[in-house]
Protein backbone atom coordinates (compact mmCIF):
# COMPACT_ATOMS: atom_id res chain seq x y z
CA UNK A 1 0.00 0.00 0.00
CA UNK A 2 2.81 2.42 0.87
CA UNK A 3 4.36 1.88 -2.56
CA UNK A 4 1.10 2.87 -4.26
CA UNK A 5 0.72 5.96 -2.06
CA UNK A 6 4.32 6.96 -2.84
CA UNK A 7 3.60 6.47 -6.56
CA UNK A 8 0.44 8.58 -6.47
CA UNK A 9 2.10 11.38 -4.50
CA UNK A 10 5.00 11.10 -6.94
CA UNK A 11 2.56 11.97 -9.74
CA UNK A 12 1.60 15.25 -8.12
CA UNK A 13 5.26 15.95 -7.27
CA UNK A 14 6.17 15.31 -10.92
CA UNK A 15 3.54 17.77 -12.17
CA UNK A 16 4.43 20.44 -9.60
CA UNK A 17 8.10 20.18 -10.60
CA UNK A 18 7.14 20.34 -14.30
CA UNK A 19 5.15 23.54 -13.74
CA UNK A 20 8.14 25.02 -11.89
CA UNK A 21 10.53 23.95 -14.66
CA UNK A 22 12.36 21.60 -12.32
CA UNK A 23 13.06 17.88 -12.18
CA UNK A 24 11.00 15.82 -9.74
CA UNK A 25 12.74 13.86 -6.99
CA UNK A 26 11.64 10.41 -5.84
CA UNK A 27 10.54 10.31 -2.21
CA UNK A 28 9.18 7.55 -0.04
CA UNK A 29 7.11 7.36 3.12
CA UNK A 30 4.48 9.74 1.79
CA UNK A 31 0.89 9.92 3.03
CA UNK A 32 -2.61 10.39 1.71
CA UNK A 33 -2.45 13.88 3.22
CA UNK A 34 0.66 14.58 1.10
CA UNK A 35 -1.36 13.54 -1.95
CA UNK A 36 -4.28 15.80 -1.05
CA UNK A 37 -1.91 18.71 -0.40
CA UNK A 38 -0.19 18.07 -3.73
CA UNK A 39 -3.51 18.11 -5.57
CA UNK A 40 -4.40 21.47 -4.00
CA UNK A 41 -1.01 22.93 -4.96
CA UNK A 42 -1.37 21.49 -8.45
CA UNK A 43 -4.80 23.06 -8.96
CA UNK A 44 -3.34 26.40 -7.97
CA UNK A 45 -0.21 25.98 -10.09
CA UNK A 46 -2.15 25.08 -13.22
CA UNK A 47 -4.06 28.36 -12.99
CA UNK A 48 -0.84 30.32 -13.59
CA UNK A 49 -0.67 31.72 -17.14
CA UNK A 50 1.38 29.52 -19.45
CA UNK A 51 1.89 26.74 -16.90
CA UNK A 52 0.19 24.07 -19.00
CA UNK A 53 2.33 24.92 -22.04
CA UNK A 54 5.69 24.38 -20.32
CA UNK A 55 7.63 21.40 -21.58
CA UNK A 56 8.75 18.61 -19.30
CA UNK A 57 10.18 15.13 -19.69
CA UNK A 58 7.68 12.30 -19.74
CA UNK A 59 8.23 9.08 -17.80
CA UNK A 60 8.79 7.46 -21.21
CA UNK A 61 11.66 9.82 -22.04
CA UNK A 62 10.18 12.34 -24.47
CA UNK A 63 9.28 15.99 -24.00
CA UNK A 64 5.65 16.94 -23.74
CA UNK A 65 3.64 19.92 -22.52
CA UNK A 66 2.50 19.97 -18.90
CA UNK A 67 -1.11 19.74 -20.18
CA UNK A 68 -0.32 16.31 -21.66
CA UNK A 69 1.57 15.35 -18.50
CA UNK A 70 -1.59 16.16 -16.52
CA UNK A 71 -3.57 13.90 -18.86
CA UNK A 72 -1.00 11.12 -18.38
CA UNK A 73 -1.20 11.49 -14.62
CA UNK A 74 -5.01 11.35 -14.86
CA UNK A 75 -4.72 8.03 -16.72
CA UNK A 76 -2.30 6.72 -14.11
CA UNK A 77 -4.60 7.74 -11.24
CA UNK A 78 -7.65 6.22 -12.94
CA UNK A 79 -5.95 2.87 -13.51
CA UNK A 80 -4.53 2.81 -9.98
CA UNK A 81 -8.00 3.61 -8.59
CA UNK A 82 -9.11 0.31 -10.09
CA UNK A 83 -5.96 -1.44 -8.80
CA UNK A 84 -6.55 -0.21 -5.27
CA UNK A 85 -10.28 -0.98 -5.24
CA UNK A 86 -9.62 -4.47 -6.61
CA UNK A 87 -6.81 -5.16 -4.14
CA UNK A 88 -8.96 -4.11 -1.18
CA UNK A 89 -12.16 -5.88 -2.26
CA UNK A 90 -14.09 -2.69 -2.96
CA UNK A 91 -16.32 -1.79 -5.89
CA UNK A 92 -13.89 -1.35 -8.78
CA UNK A 93 -16.35 0.36 -11.12
CA UNK A 94 -14.79 3.45 -12.66
CA UNK A 95 -16.70 6.54 -13.74
CA UNK A 96 -17.75 5.72 -17.33
CA UNK A 97 -17.14 9.29 -18.51
CA UNK A 98 -13.58 9.21 -17.16
CA UNK A 99 -12.99 5.82 -18.78
CA UNK A 100 -14.21 7.14 -22.15
CA UNK A 101 -12.04 10.26 -21.81
CA UNK A 102 -9.03 8.10 -21.02
CA UNK A 103 -9.70 5.81 -23.97
CA UNK A 104 -10.02 8.79 -26.31
CA UNK A 105 -6.71 10.24 -25.12
CA UNK A 106 -4.58 7.11 -24.86
CA UNK A 107 -5.80 4.13 -26.84
CA UNK A 108 -4.35 2.49 -28.80
CA UNK A 109 -0.92 4.20 -28.80
CA UNK A 110 0.00 4.89 -25.18
CA UNK A 111 -0.09 1.32 -23.85
CA UNK A 112 2.26 0.22 -26.64
CA UNK A 113 4.66 3.04 -25.84
CA UNK A 114 4.44 2.11 -22.17
CA UNK A 115 5.10 -1.55 -22.94
CA UNK A 116 8.15 -0.63 -25.01
CA UNK A 117 9.57 1.21 -21.99
CA UNK A 118 8.61 -1.47 -19.47
CA UNK A 119 6.04 0.68 -17.63
CA UNK A 120 2.97 -1.20 -18.87
CA UNK A 121 2.47 -4.95 -18.79
CA UNK A 122 1.36 -7.11 -21.70
CA UNK A 123 -2.14 -6.50 -23.06
CA UNK A 124 -4.84 -8.88 -21.88
CA UNK A 125 -7.30 -10.32 -24.40
CA UNK A 126 -10.94 -9.37 -23.88
CA UNK A 127 -14.01 -10.16 -26.01
CA UNK A 128 -14.94 -7.73 -28.79
CA UNK A 129 -18.06 -6.75 -26.85
CA UNK A 130 -16.16 -6.02 -23.60
CA UNK A 131 -17.12 -2.88 -21.71
CA UNK A 132 -15.11 0.29 -22.18
CA UNK A 133 -13.66 -0.15 -18.67
CA UNK A 134 -12.58 -3.72 -19.42
CA UNK A 135 -11.00 -2.69 -22.76
CA UNK A 136 -9.05 0.09 -21.05
CA UNK A 137 -7.87 -2.13 -18.21
CA UNK A 138 -6.89 -4.93 -20.59
CA UNK A 139 -4.93 -2.50 -22.77
CA UNK A 140 -3.09 -1.38 -19.64
CA UNK A 141 -2.15 -4.96 -18.73
CA UNK A 142 -4.85 -5.57 -16.13
CA UNK A 143 -7.09 -8.64 -15.94
CA UNK A 144 -10.55 -7.06 -15.75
Amino acid sequence: MQQLIDHMVGGTDYLLAAIAGEKSREQSGRSVEDYQRGLEQLASGLRAPGSSNRLCMSPLGFEWPVAQAVAGTFMDALIHTWDLATATGQDASLDPNLVEACIAMFLPDMPERGRASGLVGPAVAVPDDASAQDRLLAAMGRQP
